[in-house]
């Protein structure tokens, strides 16, 4: 599936194990959507994941994304990757998200790779990592960060790579 050009806004999030997860978009049992040039904004699930949720080996490719102004009354305010998720963003911007819980971008069990990117504003943690079961791995690079690596919660469960090219500096 590719979704391209439009704005999702003003969601509420789909039943999953859970709760209402994934406010703009959800993923779930090995999907593998191509998401490019996009607005998720606004959104807000009863559960994970108030921009994007993925669960259950999803790998979805997002670039030239704004993912901005989601919530989530649990974690994840702009993304949530629960059981073996991949994404891959590429020139995505996460700004001004906010979770109640843990993280911008909440890892449990997962994996992302960030390249190009701009991670601005968000509260609670830019990226954190669950802190039990299997570790999870971030790979970022050429990616603009507010707070550093030190804005990315591992909890010991993880490892994240610090490519090249990453930043701290207002985008403006």
């Amino acid at each position: 599936a590719v979704l391209s050009g439009f704005t999702i806004t003003n969601g509420s999030g789909s039943q999953t194990l859970g709760g209402y997860n994934g406010g703009g978009i959800s993923c779930t049992l090995n999907s593998s959507p191509s998401l490019k040039n996009l607005t998720i904004s606004y959104n807000t699930p009863n559960g994970l994941g108030g921009g994007v949720y993925c669960y259950n080996y999803s790998s979805p490719i997002l670039e030239n994304i704004l993912i901005s102004n989601n919530s989530s009354n649990n974690s994840g305010g702009a993304i949530a990757l629960e059981t073996y998720c991949s994404p891959s963003l590429d020139n995505v911007t996460i700004v001004n998200n906010t979770s109640t819980g843990l993280g911008s971008i909440y890892l449990s069990n997962s994996y992302i790779d960030i390249v190009n990117s701009i991670l601005w504003n968000n509260t609670t943690q830019e990226i954190y990592f669950f802190d039990i079961n299997d570790p999870n791995s971030a790979t970022i690079s050429y990616s603009n960060v507010l707070g550093g690596q030190d804005s990315i919660a591992t909890n010991d469960n993880g490892t994240v790579t610090w490519g090249p090219g990453n930043i701290d500096v207002d985008p403006l």
